[in-house]
């Protein structure tokens, strides 16, 4: 029976931090701002805020949740208008939300127009502003770059302002003019200090897990914060903001008549400093659908995790540990055998490169040196795949440096620009309720590609249905067979499959 839709409206404190550009602090004072935020409202016995990043960025959400808040991706190439909006109110649950901005605030998917922005992610949610603005370079050209900013679009929210590497003395001499001369409020400064930098490394920030002095970092800037930002006024301006309209049943929608059925499924998810690249979206819907995710470390644990009836092998940075994943022998074995041996499995971007160094798909592969093929893309499957049937869609963003020699066939992906290729490894699809025992098919999808699976939840649908499958294969060949998985699995890999 499908759900329908209710509408509702609900009020939500909301408040977004912006910039002019990247590189301009967004991250280190939306992670400051979230720490502060909810030891007050510890203190205060109320709801903790909640965070989120724009755009489909991975790294990013890691910090707000280092600094206290759980963090999802609002992103309008992925969802439409009112699918973003019940989104934000799921995850935002009344609670205080922090969002942080991508690239510049109006900065979108091309030069012609503003869609795919943080300033239209604010239009949609209604969404207050704060500008944060790197002071380092410049004095009264600041002004300029404010006044432009916040006047430019008659309709930018810019409610504030932040700045960021600046003596604490410059900024008080700024705040008085900005307020004078722009009427907008200052609401706080950050001053350029070593101990609590941030480094990067490509693609964006440096995980978390990659720098070992986080949480001081994290500590100096909450302190720093405290000092220095008008709290009162910032939460002041997120109280003002107006009602908003959701869909009151954004995940409840997905749920299958299996569920009950399906709350046995078990799905390792990988989870270490090599594979971290997960939007929360993907396995909340997952969840949702009655699964269960079990994380493991490729890195430090022996192998798989009991029970597991399916894989998400993710994106991360696999090629700054190849000693360690490769030392880690049993792990090896546990995956290679797994997966040869029928195991549901989704292996994205660093995660395909994974089962590839491994000898589970063809290919060689190496750093280019270069970004390649970069941005969003639309999925489609090329036949009957795994988890999607010939023709169907899902949207995906792609961020690598490595490319290897066989991308696969099974789907083709479109940029907006109308750019094209092939890409993805995938078993055909079946809708059978239990797979003949030692199918010669490996039941896998992987590619490049990060998918977000609230784009076609067909996707997430079929592979809880593949791992529902391969549990009742496997329990059939526990107790009916007598060819064990692990011969399947030798015969499949001198085969090449």
């Amino acid at each position: 029976m499908q759900n329908i839709a209710m509408s509702a409206f609900t009020k939500i404190p909301r408040i977004m931090l912006a910039s002019a550009s990247s590189a301009s602090g967004k991250t280190t004072i939306t992670a400051a701002l979230i720490k502060v935020l909810s030891k007050k409202a510890e203190r205060e016995g109320k709801s903790k805020p909640c965070a989120f990043k724009c755009g489909p960025d991975f790294i990013d959400p890691m910090f707000h949740k280092k600094a206290g808040a759980e963090s999802a991706n609002l992103d309008s190439f992925f969802l439409p208008k009112e699918k973003l909006r019940s989104l934000f109110c799921h995850y935002a649950k009344g609670s205080l939300a922090i969002i942080e901005g991508a690239m510049g605030f109006y900065d979108g998917f091309s030069q012609k127009s503003e869609s795919g922005s943080a300033f239209e992610i604010a239009n949609i949610l209604d969404c207050p502003v704060i500008l944060v603005v790197d002071a380092s370079k410049s004095s009264r050209s600041i002004l300029a770059l404010i006044s432009g900013f916040k006047n430019w679009k008659s309709n930018s929210k810019i409610e504030g302002v932040i700045l960021n590497n600046i003596s604490k003395m410059r900024a008080q001499e700024m705040k008085d003019v900005i307020e004078n001369e722009i009427g907008i409020k200052m609401l706080g400064s950050l001053e350029k200090k070593a101990q609590y930098a941030i480094e990067s490394r490509h693609l964006g920030l440096m995980t978390p897990e990659s720098d070992g002095e986080v949480d001081e970092k994290l500590s100096l800037l909450e302190k720093e914060v405290e000092e220095s930002f008008d709290i009162e006024k910032i939460l002041e301006i997120a109280q003002s903001a107006s009602e908003i309209s959701f869909e009151d049943n954004l995940f409840t929608e997905f749920l299958g008549e299996n569920k009950t059925e399906t709350k046995k499924i078990q799905i390792a998810v990988a989870k270490d400093e090599a594979f971290c690249f997960y939007y929360r979206e993907n396995l909340d819907l997952l969840c949702s659908m009655g699964a269960k995710i079990v994380e493991f470390s490729p890195l430090k644990d022996e192998k798989l995790p009991d029970g597991t009836d399916a894989l998400y092998l993710g994106g991360g940075y696999p090629e700054l540990f190849p000693e360690k994943l490769f030392e880690n022998t049993t792990m090896i074995k546990s995956i290679k055998n797994s997966v040869l041996g029928g195991l549901p499995t989704i292996a994205e971007c660093g995660g395909f490169l994974y089962l590839q160094a491994l000898g589970v798909l063809k290919g060689t592969f190496k750093n280019t040196g270069k970004l390649c093929r970069f941005g969003y893309a639309t999925i489609k499957a090329n036949n009957d795949t795994l988890l999607l049937k010939e023709g169907q869609e899902i949207k995906a963003h792609e961020f690598h440096y490595f490319d290897t020699s066989e991308n696969g066939s099974d789907c083709t992906a479109t940029k907006m620009s109308g750019k094209s290729w092939q890409c993805v490894h995938s078993s055909p699809f079946s809708d059978e309720a239990a797979l003949p025992p030692f199918s010669e098919t490996l039941n896998i999808w992987a590619g490049f590609p990060h998918l977000y699976f609230l784009s076609n939840t067909d996707f997430a649908k079929n592979f809880v249905s593949a791992a529902l499958r391969f549990q009742k294969q496997r329990t059939i060949v526990r107790t009916k067979c007598s060819v064990c998985p692990k011969k399947r699995a030798m015969r499949l890999q001198s085969q090449g499959k």
